[in-house]
């Protein structure tokens, strides 16, 4: 998959359908909606009220013409409450446009393992450049081992358990 052009494009209202498919796979549902239906039914009203927001981009992966991932990258200064619980040591620190965090899926089991991920994070990573981000932050669960492996060798550091940072 090396030769492979991993693209990002808007989520549209008319991706929620594949997007909820993807919830409902066993290997994305156990990260996505740790404490279940609740997790999966509020993924599936946020992303069903997109807007143009600058604060919350969604994006479909998109592979040779074909949609095969999600992903998101949240201003974090615009969720504070969010901060406080996740990345307690950024909080009052955060301006506008300066730190974004990154939520992603490959919503097809049989592409992962070959590149793919690695692509679609330097895609999410090159987005928030152009948004003039400074700091981009992860946090996958540490028994998410594929995730970690993909953010660390796009130059993510562990900061602590469940929480990746790269500087730009």
């Amino acid at each position: 998959m090396k030769n492979q052009n991993v693209l990002i494009q808007p989520f549209t209202p008319s991706d929620l359908p594949l997007f909820e498919s993807w919830l409902e796979k066993p290997f994305i549902y156990k990260w996505f909606c740790p404490s279940g239906e609740a997790d999966k039914q509020d993924w599936l009203d946020e992303m069903a009220d997109i807007s143009e927001s600058e604060q919350i981009n969604q994006f479909v992966i998109v592979l040779n013409n074909q949609k095969i991932g999600f992903a998101q990258c949240i201003d974090i200064s615009t969720v504070p409450d969010y901060v406080e619980e996740v990345y307690s040591d950024l909080t009052g620190t955060l301006v506008e446009n300066q730190a974004y965090e990154l939520s992603y899926l490959i919503g097809e089991e049989s592409l992962l393992g070959k590149g793919l991920g690695k692509m679609m994070i330097q895609r999410l990573v090159e987005e928030v450049k152009k948004r003039g981000g400074r700091l981009v932050l992860a946090d996958p669960g540490e028994e998410n081992t594929p995730s970690v492996r993909v953010l660390v060798s796009n130059g993510f550091v562990k900061f602590k358990d469940g929480d990746y940072r790269k500087d730009l």
